[in-house]
């Protein structure tokens, strides 16, 4: 495999496909059932005695701390970001602990060079947590590239049919016990049915973000060419200020990206938005419609 092959690669399809699929404990079921359950019955005091054994992952025990469904979820993301155990993390000194990084950043789509990050990060002990919306597990294999901790809004590209409200934490070994310690003290719990929803949108990820990444390259050319437009911000343009760093490290593009608009009054932009047929407004994405809103970065954000 090498970074000129399709984003699309079979290894990752595979997975999709087959990861979290523990067909022969639910009577050859291909998809994993729904799971409503709060109290577990355990068959002795021994069991019940030895619930929390750390051993286990896996192990229904109590429906808040997880169940089949989730469990199969939890798989299905984490086998897409090949997690792989990384060296234990911690402060180099009180006020510096975590290094929180995005790329794409939101709106403005700066490519930041997160290996390079990650290195620093490394040499000195601080953490480094990744929001990888944007790419996916499947463009962006954060874990290769030395992040501890990879975030995703499940809402977005995982889910994919904008009726899913959810997050996912993907951790390295050294992280994973802090967070799911915090997870249970929190008492955060994904409900059974946007479990199963989620973990069977995931089987036609492979296929959905192709679709995203071909319409949205299509859609950002033209934009290119048009007088109304300043400026696409799309690195997977190879005029975009961070398309190197994308083109080195990213598997693919999806299909969220930002326009700057030639100057015109606000009314005339209210008039345009307010005018389409087919973008919908909404501050959500990765589903399967098209939306459109106006941003203005510069009211809330120092780095712009």
């Amino acid at each position: 495999m090498n970074k000129n092959d399709p984003p699309n690669k079979s290894q990752d399809a595979t997975r999709a496909i087959t990861a979290g699929r523990s067909s022969v404990d639910h009577h050859g079921v291909v998809n994993t059932p729904v799971y409503h359950a709060s109290t577990i019955l355990h068959p002795n005091v021994e069991s019940f005695e030895q619930r929390h054994d750390p051993g286990n992952r896996r192990r229904v025990i109590y429906g808040l701390l997880g169940t089949p469904t989730s469990f199969d979820l939890e798989e299905a993301i984490a086998q897409l970001a090949e997690v792989k155990k990384l060296k234990d993390q911690a402060a180099i000194k009180p006020n510096t602990r975590v290094i929180f990084l995005e790329s794409p950043g939101s709106y403005t789509f700066e490519v930041q060079d997160i290996p390079a990050i990650t290195r620093v990060a490394q040499k000195h002990k601080v953490t480094t947590i990744l929001d990888n919306t944007w790419a996916t597990p499947l463009f962006f294999k954060p874990f290769d590239h030395g992040v501890d901790v990879s975030v995703h809004a499940v809402t977005k590209y995982l889910s994919g049919h904008s009726d899913v409200m959810m997050g996912a934490i993907v951790a390295s070994e050294a992280a994973w016990a802090d967070i799911y310690r915090t997870h249970k003290l929190f008492g955060q719990c994904v409900g059974p049915d946007d479990a199963y929803a989620t973990l069977r949108a995931i089987r036609t990820l492979p296929t959905r973000l192709r679709a995203h990444e071909h319409q949205g390259i299509a859609l950002a050319n033209w934009l290119a060419g048009r007088d109304e437009v300043a400026e696409v911000l799309h690195p997977a343009l190879p005029g975009d200020p961070g398309h190197a760093l994308w083109r080195r490290d990213f598997l693919g593009a999806s299909g969220l990206f930002s326009i700057v608009l030639a100057p015109r009054s606000r009314q005339a932009i209210l008039d345009m938005v307010n005018g389409l047929s087919l973008f919908g407004i909404g501050a959500s994405w990765g589903g399967y419609e098209s939306l459109l809103i106006p941003v203005y970065p510069n009211q809330y954000r120092t780095a712009t």
